[in-house]
């Protein structure tokens, strides 16, 4: 499984070196974008998605923490972390939902063991979601996927950078495959919690790639999703 990673710091020998640790890393495979610039970045936010995020917090005509913030609206649980030389940007940085916080010179040992952190957060070893359409076998990362949503027999999958997928499955086979992240809100939507941006009687306001979703939530699964929604974002808290 590969690990999609967007490095944005100004010194060309900070990234180098994050993308040697990066590249040795033995436990996952990373596919590694260097930004010089948090404009390029921010630019590249319009189109392109990223598992995790590491960000210098010091640039000439902007700032990290406005990265993180602008990240933060588009997806709030995916990983950020932030490299600096001043410790005391900490109470900052960790408004924004920061993973970690690493200080410069970044030591290999030291991006290693958050690295170890980050792949166990992520749980890559089984939060994936496998299917079969069309005689070819998929596997995509659950946390990739935004919701899920029934027609008869036929499930589409909506990932959070716009793709869709679609394959067969009854709604007791689908749920028995995903984790507690996923609750079922209608009788053809189940959806992915960590990309709720606002609840309402009788719907819930996904963001997913800069894109806003407006799903309805039904009577029958009203109480319960809520229930399931509020215990599921507590223990990510």
């Amino acid at each position: 499984m590969t690990l999609k990673v967007a490095i944005c710091d100004d010194d060309n020998t900070v990234s180098s070196q994050i993308e040697q640790v990066l590249q040795s890393y033995s436990k996952i495979n990373f596919e590694i974008d260097v930004y010089y610039t948090p404009e390029k970045l921010m630019h590249a936010l319009a189109y392109e998605t990223y598992d995790f995020y590491i960000l210098d917090i010091v640039f000439p005509t902007s700032s990290g923490l406005e990265i993180a913030t602008t990240i933060r609206t588009i997806n709030q649980t995916v990983p950020i972390i932030f490299l600096t030389t001043y410790s005391a940007y900490m109470e900052q940085v960790f408004k924004v939902n920061t993973f970690d916080y690493l200080l410069k010179p970044v030591l290999a040992s030291d991006l290693t063991a958050t690295l170890d952190r980050l792949t166990h957060y992520l749980q890559l070893s089984d939060a994936t979601f496998q299917f079969q359409f069309n005689k070819i076998v998929y596997r995509i990362p659950l946390r990739r996927i935004c919701y899920f949503e029934k027609c008869r027999r036929t499930v589409f999958i909506h990932l959070a950078n716009g793709e869709e997928f679609e394959t067969i499955l009854t709604t007791k086979s689908l749920l028995e495959k995903l984790s507690a992240d996923f609750v079922q809100i209608h009788h053809s939507y189940i959806i992915n919690v960590t990309y709720i941006q606002k609840m309402s009687q009788k719907s819930m306001l996904l963001t997913s790639h800069k894109q806003q979703i407006n799903l309805p939530m039904s009577r029958k699964f009203n109480s319960i999703a809520k229930e399931q929604i509020l215990i599921r974002l507590r223990e990510t808290i």
